[in-house]
């Protein structure tokens, strides 16, 4: 988009050079409104990506709200001895969901409606969008980080973002583990013959109504608990800057695992009260 770019070159006394030049000509100004850090580094020995995403925005008021992203991504998939085999599996794991994508279409064309009223059908379901997202993501990650290596293969000394990249590894990474945790649901059903987790389906079953009314009622209560820490604890501690976090750290607080001193010296109520 707009604004005015500054490569900051690729050793430390440049950049220090190209700081002081920018600061001795007002780079950053009144009407300045935001400013981005970004650089990507590579660890040859251990094939690791570093993406580092850093910017501050500034208010008309005078205020600032900083963010910083640290990403770290294996982009190349075959390097060293295993590439071969990790081709391989990949290969094996498009043959097997082309095999359950043509078995659940199958099953769905023979029972119709009725294919939609059992839970483990909308996770075979789920088990597959997923699958063709994690494909999608990975051939997306695949083009863009060969685009990037071109570009700076033709200029070594510009500037190549890997930002998109990075943000397709880690989308890639949610899905894998969303997909993990579908497969291991999916053992359940493999279960089902054994008499102990016959009767451990059942009794979810029966006790699948009154218990999703109560996580109805108890994530009304935890996403209150989780804004009102957001307003208290946001500006200053790193563990609620946004809602997500907020969310990882409050679980973390109902399993014991929280530090209590640092939440008592921001919150300026409980100051007020042991003065």
């Amino acid at each position: 988009g707009g604004g005015y770019p500054a490569e900051l070159g690729y050793d430390y006394p440049t950049a220090l050079t190209v700081i002081a030049d920018l600061h001795s000509h007002n780079w950053v100004d009144p009407q300045t409104r935001s400013v981005f850090v970004e650089f990507t580094v590579y660890n040859a020995n251990i094939n690791l990506f570093g993406i580092a995403f850093m910017f501050v925005e500034f208010l008309p008021t005078g205020g600032g709200f900083p963010y910083a992203h640290f990403a770290v991504a294996r982009l190349y998939s075959y390097v060293g001895p295993f590439a071969n085999f990790i081709l391989a599996c990949q290969i094996f794991l498009i043959l097997f969901m082309l095999y359950f994508m043509y078995r659940e279409g199958k099953k769905m064309y023979k029972q119709r409606k009725a294919y939609f009223r059992g839970f483990f059908n909308w996770m075979e379901v789920t088990l597959i969008i997923c699958e063709f997202a994690m494909v999608i993501l990975y051939f997306a990650r695949l083009w863009e980080v060969d685009k990037n290596l071109m570009k700076l293969h033709h200029n070594p000394k510009d500037f190549v973002s890997f930002q998109y990249a990075g943000a397709a590894d880690e989308s890639l990474s949610v899905i894998m583990g969303i997909l993990v945790f579908l497969v291991t649901l999916r053992f359940l059903k493999l279960f089902r013959f054994n008499k102990r987790m016959s009767l451990l389906g059942s009794t979810l079953g029966e006790i699948a109504k009154p218990l999703g009314m109560f996580c109805i009622s108890f994530m009304i209560v935890f996403i209150a608990f989780a804004l009102m820490a957001w307003l208290l604890f946001g500006l200053q501690i790193d563990k609620f800057r946004n809602f997500f976090s907020v969310l990882e750290t409050q679980m973390s607080i109902v399993l014991g695992d929280f530090d209590y001193d640092e939440m008592r010296s921001v919150n300026p109520l409980d100051r007020k009260s042991t003065r």
